[in-house]
């Protein structure tokens, strides 16, 4: 009679926790996946760029390279302020 009840509340909780399982990833998959017509807008104000020893980028003949290439171009430094 014991082992009975402890197998039927046991039982209940494995399909309790199924369903819950079953719910939470529907929810979890419906709601990322969902395509909407939304549009965002993004304001900003005027970009000061200031770059370090009065240096500038020049985007001269420019051309995908590969990353030992790219790793052995001069480095920028720069800051960016939105007024």
């Amino acid at each position: 009679m014991k082992s009975e009840r402890k197998n039927r509340i046991i039982t209940m909780g494995v399909i309790t926790l199924l369903i819950t399982t079953v719910l939470s990833v529907s929810y979890g998959f419906l709601s990322v996946s969902q395509e909407g017509e939304k549009k965002h807008k993004v304001v900003a104000g005027v970009f000061n760029v200031e770059f370090k020893d009065g240096e500038t980028i020049e985007l001269n003949n420019t051309y995908p390279m590969t990353k030992e290439e790219g790793m052995n171009t001069k480095a920028y430094t720069f800051t960016i302020e939105n007024k």
